[in-house]
């Protein structure tokens, strides 16, 4: 896959990317252009992109490219998921509810990677992608929930809470062509994420659908968690930030396959950028809405 479509500076990895840009090599405006020639190609295809406007991306390399040097991450342009706060994008949240809305302001993450100098384009993943969140995922965790389970299921069945015998139940409903057509749709969407990580080098996503709560009774969905699970993907959470319970909101960091170290690289950078920039960490962002 990373043989198909456009090759050229889009296959450069961000920090050999930015750190070319400061040494003259190539300019910000080539790279943009290399990486929107690999969109074009591919995007009809993978759909990958919610939204993209081509003549901002340029627009924001050419001031880059007549700008004075600001930032680590100076005239590379970033891919952001389609959960973040855009002041100059739509941000759907992955739903029709909120179609083409536009946020006043950037999320935090958001304002840090254009302090940090980076270019922003958000992503969102096709709709192969929330099949198999919706269904494939659950078969294939129910049916390994058998296998694992299976001395316990036999002999203590009975003893065990409505939970476990419900979630048995569940499992049990799903036949051998349920399971391998699960598998088939799990690695057809992992070839489409290949493709995407062709052009990226990492996704950015919250670490769960809200703040986490002042009490146990309530856990938030683990809806950003369990994708890259099935994806086989390494990801990375970061406790960056803090709600107004001063407990943890989390950052999460997603790389290719098998690039578990590059992956680590990039939070690290991450996570030492929003303390340099933000002054503080986690950062309250509380006191960030307020200020």
């Amino acid at each position: 896959l990373r043989n198909k479509g456009h090759q050229g500076l889009n296959l450069l990895a961000a920090v050999d990317a930015a750190q070319r840009i400061a040494c003259g090599d190539i300019t910000s405006k080539q790279l943009v252009l290399d990486c929107l020639q690999r969109i074009e190609d591919r995007d009809t295809e993978i759909g990958a992109w919610k939204f993209i406007d081509p003549d901002y991306a340029i627009e924001q390399a050419n001031e880059c490219d007549d700008g004075l040097r600001s930032g680590p991450l100076f005239g590379v342009p970033i891919g952001i998921k389609d959960n973040f706060d855009t002041k100059d994008m739509p941000t759907e949240y992955g739903t029709s509810i909120y179609s083409a809305h536009q946020p006043t302001a950037d999320t935090l993450t958001v304002e840090n990677l254009r302090k940090a100098g980076a270019q922003i384009i958000e992503v969102s993943l096709p709709e192969p992608f929330k099949h198999v969140m919706e269904r494939s995922f659950d078969v294939i965790r129910m049916r390994e929930y058998l296998v694992v389970h299976d001395f316990e299921i036999r002999n203590h069945f009975e003893i065990f809470n409505p939970w476990f015998q419900d979630a048995v139940k569940q499992a049990r409903s799903y036949s051998e062509a349920d399971f391998e057509e699960a598998l088939e749709e799990a690695a057809a969407v992992r070839s489409l994420l290949a493709e995407i990580f062709s052009s990226l080098d990492i996704l950015l996503t919250p670490s769960a659908l809200g703040i986490a709560t002042s009490d146990l009774f309530l856990i938030e969905p683990n809806n950003f968690n369990y994708l890259w699970t099935l994806m086989y993907t390494p990801c990375i959470n970061l406790p960056a930030f803090k709600g107004p319970y001063g407990l943890p909101v989390g950052l999460q960091v997603i790389g290719p396959r098998n690039a578990d170290r590059k992956t680590l690289e990039y939070a690290h950078w991450l996570d030492n950028s929003v303390k340099m920039i933000a002054g503080e960490y986690p950062v309250d962002l509380v006191k960030s809405v307020r200020a």
